[in-house]
Order: C-alpha cells, then structure tokens, then sequence
C-alpha cells in the first residue's frame, strides 16, 4: 500500500513532466513572454522569482497535493503531540510513585514505633506476672518455724536475730530468713514472746536437721525451734491431750504436729507428717 509521501512524490513528477510540456510549446510560440508570463503557464504554478541567481520557488496549488502535504503535518504535530502527552505521563506517574513510597516508608516507621511499643507494654506485663506467680510459687513453698526463748529488746531486727541464731548456733552459712515477727507474750510470762519466721522448705528441713546441735551451745542451749502450729491445730492437739489422759495413756505416747505417736518413736529428724 503506498504512502503518504510515494504519493507525494508521484505529483511531483506528474507536475514537473506537465511543466516541461507546457515550456515546449511556449517556445514555439516564440518564447517571447515575460518571466512572470513563464510562471503562469506552468500547471503547479510555478513562479520564477526575480533574483540574480535565477532560482524559483515551487507552491503546490494541487488540491490533492495540499491535501497530502497538510495531513503529513498533521500527522507529524499529532506524533509530536502524543510524545509530549507521553513524556508528560511519565513525569507524573513518577511523581506520584514518589509521593506513594514517601507515605509507605512514614507508615512503615509509624507502624514499627506502634509494634514495638506494644511489645514493650507487652513484655513488661510479662515480666509483672512472672513475678508475681514466682512471688506466689515462694509464697506457697515457704514453712513457718516458731523460735522461743530468744531474748527481746527495744526496736529489734527479728531476721536478724533468727539469721545470726541460724548461722553462729547451727552452723548455716548458706540459709536466709524470709520474714520474722516476734508474737507478744502473754501477761505475766516469765519468756519472752516466740518469733515466727518463715524460710523455705528446704532450709527447713537444714534447720530442723541440726536444731539438736543447740544444745551444746553455751549460748543457744535453751533456744527451742518447732513447727509453727496454727489455732486450729492448738486445739486438736489440746483435745488429744485430753483424750489421753482421760485413758491414762499420756505418758506413753506423744503429740507431734497432730498425730499420736509412741515416746519410742523421736522425731529428731523435723520431718513433716
């Protein structure tokens, strides 16, 4: 299929080989006209200019020709055209995926503050009930231990005075009391009140291993270390006491922590029913 610019180039040729038909025949007539005259006589109209080196100008006056010439440059300033929408497209897709990208990169460092900062919050809840279930777990596993006989004194440290006892009467380096308070004696008691402190459970049984070894100590001989014993089981004890002596059996048999037991049966080991 010819192009827009073959059929160009055909007009021409039709024009030029017109043109060289007509000036045939003008001079057989004599060649006589003007050079104005030339230019008329050509069909594409052209005219020859009046300049020293005798060169002419051609203006297309075919309608077809015309027609051609005008949608080249239509079709040349419509590409020229569609290049710039182009470029110009571009320029803003890039601006806009610029904008794009400088949004997503604050909102990744916005949602990272949040993230860490929850967390955060996250991991020191954490850290809160893990203390407090090991505070708990301490708490549940600690024994409490009645110490009578050591003296009073105005404003005492009681786990001080059960930690040195601990450590100078039974020979404990490595045991720590936990909490100590002393109870009040009861009006008109030659003793001093008992103090209740709490260790662990294994402490306890350290403790209750080499309570024995008090009574070689000058210091510590009529220092008496038992099971804290609480009201309920006061009571109980109270009432087999009762029972026993009521069956004149109080001399063969005694109360540990509860339980009946034969005076052959000693329980110097402190272990727990």
């Amino acid at each position: 299929m010819d192009t827009i610019y073959d059929a160009i180039e055909r007009t021409k040729r039709k024009g030029d080989s017109v043109g060289l038909s007509s000036k045939t025949t003008k001079r057989l007539r004599g060649q006589q006209r003007s050079t104005t005259n030339m230019a008329e006589s050509c069909p594409v109209a052209v005219r020859m200019n009046a300049e020293p080196n005798g060169s002419c100008s051609i203006e297309p006056s075919d309608p077809v020709l015309a027609l051609l010439t005008k949608l080249v440059d239509d079709q040349k300033k419509l590409s020229d055209k569609l290049d710039s929408m182009q470029s110009d497209m571009v320029t803003r897709e890039e601006r806009i995926m610029s904008k794009i990208e400088e949004k997503l990169d604050l909102t990744k460092i916005s949602l990272k503050q949040d993230i860490t900062e929850v967390n955060n919050n996250l991991q020191s809840q954490i850290d809160t009930i893990s203390n407090e279930v090991n505070s708990l777990k301490s708490s549940i596993s600690l024994c409490k231990i009645v110490i009578k006989n050591i003296s009073e004194s105005d404003n005492e440290n009681c786990v001080a005075k059960v930690n040195e006892l601990v450590k100078a009467g039974l020979k404990l380096d490595d045991i720590k009391t936990v909490t100590a308070k002393r109870i009040p004696k009861r009006q008109g008691s030659k003793y001093p009140g008992i103090i209740v402190a709490e260790v662990s459970e294994a402490d306890r049984l350290e403790i209750f291993k080499r309570k024995s070894s008090l009574k070689q100590s000058p210091t510590y001989s009529n220092i008496y270390i038992n099971d804290f014993i609480s009201n309920e089981s006061q009571k109980m004890n109270t009432n087999l006491q009762t029972v026993l002596r009521a069956v004149g059996k109080q001399n063969d048999f005694n109360l540990v922590n509860g339980r009946i037991l034969p005076k052959t049966v000693r329980q110097s080991d402190g272990t727990r029913p």
